[in-house]
């Protein structure tokens, strides 16, 4: 968990909301090209290949 950034948390707690890149660009004030990037970081950090992958990682490692 410590490996990812601050703004990749950010990110892998909107993902979790179901929007698009487009949406969390918006949401987060960047370009949805930095989005597409940070995901990419993110997946390559935790060891997964989709959204979905991501998603139940984050609910394992920040159960609510």
């Amino acid at each position: 968990v410590n490996k990812l950034t601050q703004r990749e948390l950010d990110i892998l707690t909107v993902l979790g909301t179901g929007v698009r890149n487009e949406e969390i660009a918006d949401k987060l004030n960047i370009s949805a090209h930095t989005v597409k990037a940070h995901l990419y970081n993110i997946y390559r950090k935790i060891g997964v290949n989709s959204r979905a992958q991501a998603l139940i990682w984050a609910s394992r490692h920040f159960p609510r």
